[in-house]
């Protein structure tokens, strides 16, 4: 099974469209995310020009409305990794829903407000949502849903949710504080609720705050993306148990970085060419194993 992001499907959706002679011709198609049923079914899920959910398959054929919101539209929407169920918050009322592909049942998540993330778990039985003033804010909270009884449980306080690929237990960052040295640990809890601290507090190389986690597909490494000014942060990489924490590059923008398939190295874009994980620089990329600490001309 197969899923591909928003921007890795718009170029893929775009020959399809153009082989098919449907070029936006249908629909209002902003940002599609595909995700693949199964090898023989993929299907694109997109918001229509009514701001409602739709659905068709790659080749532009049995376009159907999946949601039917009349007081709302849809805003923010992610694919459940077995693609059974498509989680999205509405523009209007800011909540969350989760509607299932198979029926089309709907349903509210009641209770939560200030929403700013929202992630799937491993297997699609569960959804960790963040809620709060985001990576500025001190009071940033990590709820867990079941969908199996939709219970809502506060797990922890803290953003930058990031689920281990054994979807027992996931990653996140300690509430930022505006002081002189602001701290910051980054720490694991599992989904009974027990945390334990991966990065004792400590200052990551500026005084903005961390932005995003961002786990390897081979689920070994960490990348952390930390904010800066003009929309330039720093990168650091550390093992999931914490250890080999290193700074990989001082100026990056959030979208510039990347893991490998395999997980062994990440790509990442400061001011100048591509450069795979390591220090170099300069007019030539360097690279470096995340398994070593020797730097390679590429």
């Amino acid at each position: 099974m197969r899923s591909y992001s928003a921007s890795k499907a718009v170029p893929r959706l775009l020959s399809v469209l153009v082989l098919s002679g449907m070029l936006f011709g249908f629909v209002g198609l902003p940002w599609p995310v595909v995700r693949a049923q199964d090898p023989e079914e993929e299907q694109i899920a997109y918001i229509g020009e009514d701001g409602n959910l739709w659905l068709m398959n790659m080749d532009g054929s049995n376009q159907a409305q999946l949601t039917h919101l009349t007081e709302d539209k849809v805003r923010l929407y992610t694919w459940s990794p077995d693609g059974r169920r498509i989680a999205f918050l509405g523009e209007v009322s800011h909540k969350l829903y989760v509607v299932t592909v198979a029926d089309m049942s709907l349903h509210q998540v009641a209770g939560i407000e200030r929403i700013h993330q929202f992630v799937w778990s491993p297997n699609g039985e569960m959804l960790a949502i963040v809620t709060g003033g985001g990576s500025w804010g001190d009071d940033n909270r990590i709820l867990l849903v079941e969908l199996a009884n939709w219970e809502i449980r506060e797990v922890a306080d803290g953003y930058a949710v990031q689920w281990a690929l054994d979807g027992r237990q996931w990653f996140y960052v300690s509430n930022y504080r505006e002081v002189e040295e602001p701290l910051q640990e980054i720490r694991v809890v599992s989904t009974d609720g027990d945390v334990h601290i991966v990065v004792e507090s400590r200052e990551w190389g500026t005084s903005w705050p961390i932005e995003t986690l961002t786990l390897s597909p081979n689920g070994a490494w960490i990348a952390v993306y930390v904010s800066g000014l003009e929309f330039e942060g720093t990168l650091w990489t550390l093992r999931t148990d914490g250890s080999e924490l290193r700074q990989i590059v001082e100026y990056i923008q959030p979208n510039q970085f990347d893991w490998s398939p395999d997980g062994d190295w990440l790509v990442y874009r400061d001011s100048g060419d591509p450069f795979r994980t390591g220090e170099g620089g300069g007019a030539r990329p360097y690279q470096r194993s995340n398994r070593g600490n020797d730097n390679v001309l590429a």
